[in-house]
């Protein structure tokens, strides 16, 4: 642009000297056209140079504005990985600071399942210790149990068995008693039956009665106050006695006088 000024102000001047001038008119305007042609070229020229100075300059701001964004990329990029070291950093001192802290919750972890589990298997083996014991309870109560039952049903057999062996005994006094209460009545039946045939017998031979009733318990023999020279004899039978009398002594027969 500032050449094309330059070159019509030149086209302006030449112009002017031509009109001041002594020379003619067709010089003028030749000099004139030469001038307005060369001042065109130029102007073409000075349009193309300026073209190409404005694309160099575009292609130089372009190459510029590129090396500056990249520039920026760079430092963008550098401020970015000096951010995310940073970062890292960062990162890496919280993980070291709670490491320790991570470490210890997780040993207080450990431990908690520890204890639990240690509880759990404490109440395992407390109840496994009370299931036996109540067990062993159950075990005895019932053998206890068992043993009061079989008392008392041994008891009660005793008893049982006492009461009957009672009875038997009983019955067995009983008849005993019955028998001989009969054997009594039988034998007092026999006496009192024996003393009335001994009564029959009064006044006869008492070998009569012997024969009857079988042989006397006793005999006794003792001298006759009622006949002189006489003897009396006395037999005894089991309840009463039967007295006799003979007329001389050692000689029969022996005549009985009186029972009693």
């Amino acid at each position: 642009m500032k050449r094309l000024a330059l070159l019509a102000l030149i086209g302006v001047m030449a112009c002017g000297l031509a009109a001041c001038g002594s020379g003619t008119s067709k010089q003028a305007m030749t000099a004139s056209s030469e001038a307005s042609s060369t001042a065109k070229d130029s102007g073409a020229d000075e349009s193309t140079s300026a073209s190409s100075d404005s694309k160099a300059d575009e292609s130089s701001d372009t190459s510029k504005d590129s090396e500056e964004s990249k520039d920026s990329s760079s430092d963008k990029e550098k401020t970015d990985d000096k951010k995310s070291d940073t970062k890292e950093n960062d990162s890496k001192k919280e993980a070291k600071a709670d490491k320790p802290k991570a470490e210890k919750k997780e040993t207080l972890e450990v431990k908690q399942k520890v204890t639990t589990l240690s509880k759990a298997e404490s109440n395992k083996k407390a109840d496994v210790e009370a299931k036996k014991k109540a067990a062993e309870e159950a075990k005895k109560k019932a053998t206890e149990e068992a043993k009061k039952k079989a008392a008392a049903e041994a008891k009660k057999k005793a008893a049982a068995e006492a009461r009957k062996k009672a009875a038997e005994e009983a019955k067995k006094k009983a008849a005993a008693e019955a028998k001989k209460k009969a054997a009594q009545k039988n034998e007092a039946e026999k006496k009192t039956n024996l003393k009335s045939v001994a009564q029959q017998y009064i006044g006869k031979d008492v070998q009569g009665l012997i024969a009857q009733i079988g042989q006397p318990a006793s005999t006794a023999v003792s001298s006759s106050c009622e006949i002189e020279g006489g003897e009396e004899k006395v037999y005894r039978w089991n309840g009463f006695s039967v007295y006799t009398l003979c007329q001389k002594k050692g000689s029969a027969p022996y005549i009985i006088q009186r029972v009693r």
